[in-house]
């Protein structure tokens, strides 16, 4: 089976298994290496669902078959090294929805730094708070989605 091939398939976002795409997702900021097969770039969740279906169904066929999440590739652990499927999330899920006179709606993907979207609202107002998933304020943490009230 050809992983990249058989992903191009069934995602609609980006799927890469060329020698420079391999290996610039092969290295973080930590001392390790580890070359992953494929390089996929999930465009909406349907895509990661569709990821996660083909694992779960592929997994006794390819007993090292996994998702690996990637950003930026600052960590410094090797967390997001793999040598199966890196999930790249910055190329589509980057993007901040919606910034009103006196509010913020952000529904931003895992590619959306915190200094990126505090930025933007640090311009509208002298006080912001953010509440997302989990409870997360404005402490130099932001996860998924929430909405901003800028008072």
């Amino acid at each position: 089976m050809n992983l990249g091939e058989e992903l191009k398939k069934i995602i609609s976002g980006d799927v890469a298994s060329d020698e420079e795409v391999l290996a610039r997702y092969s290295r973080d900021a930590s001392i390790f290496t580890v070359r992953p097969q494929v390089v996929v770039s999930p465009k909406n969740t349907d895509d990661i669902k569709t990821l996660v279906r083909f694992v779960k169904e592929n997994k006794t066929k390819i007993p090292n078959l996994s998702l690996t999440p990637r950003a930026a590739g600052t960590d410094m652990t090797g967390g997001p090294l793999s040598n199966s499927i890196v999930v790249e999330s910055l190329k589509y899920n980057n993007h901040i929805k919606e910034i009103g006179a006196d509010y913020a709606v952000t529904e931003p993907g895992d590619g959306v730094a915190v200094e990126v979207a505090d930025g933007h609202l640090d311009r509208r107002a002298d006080r912001a708070s953010w509440s997302g998933r989990g409870g997360l304020h404005r402490e130099r943490q932001f996860e998924g989605c929430g909405r901003v009230d800028v008072e």
